[in-house]
């Protein structure tokens, strides 16, 4: 159950991966050509596991309204701007913000890093703004606490 009352289910995916060992002769078969199977078996789970994470995620975000659409538009700072307004966010005994971990992929990085290269996410427009956002979502994340049910 979440905070807000609301519950929802989670979707266990299956995972596999298999390798196949082939006839060879004893001598062949080394430590070294075991890790090496061993890790195309690791990477066979993890290329399965992450897209089951990701997938999770992208519907995830699409139940809640924390999808930000550029709607083809180059990535700015009004799209940080928006993701950061529609996320709950959480902050220190001293009210200082705990910024969240965004997850991008190798496009949506380049698109970040072109960003922040131009100044965008420094500029006195962004950060006043920025700071706006902040101190409401520090207020909601007071009221969260304080309505908090502690066991005890």
């Amino acid at each position: 159950m979440r905070h807000d009352d609301t519950v929802g289910q989670t979707k266990f995916h299956k995972v596999e991966a298999e390798i196949k060992i082939g006839r060879m002769p004893l001598a062949e078969f080394t430590e070294a050509e075991l890790l090496r199977q061993l890790n195309e078996l690791a990477a066979q789970y993890a290329k399965a596991f992450s897209e089951n994470f990701y997938s999770d995620m992208d519907r995830i975000t699409a139940e809640t309204g924390n999808v930000v659409d550029a709607k083809g538009q180059p990535l700015s700072t009004d799209h940080i701007l928006e993701m950061i307004q529609k996320t709950d966010h959480d902050f220190d005994p001293d009210g200082n913000w705990r910024a969240p971990t965004i997850l991008l992929g190798s496009v949506a990085m380049e698109k970040m890093l072109k960003l922040i290269k131009e100044g965008g996410v420094e500029s006195e427009e962004f950060n006043q703004a920025l700071k706006r956002i902040l101190e409401k979502k520090r207020d909601d994340y007071r009221s969260r606490e304080a309505d908090r049910i502690l066991a005890g």
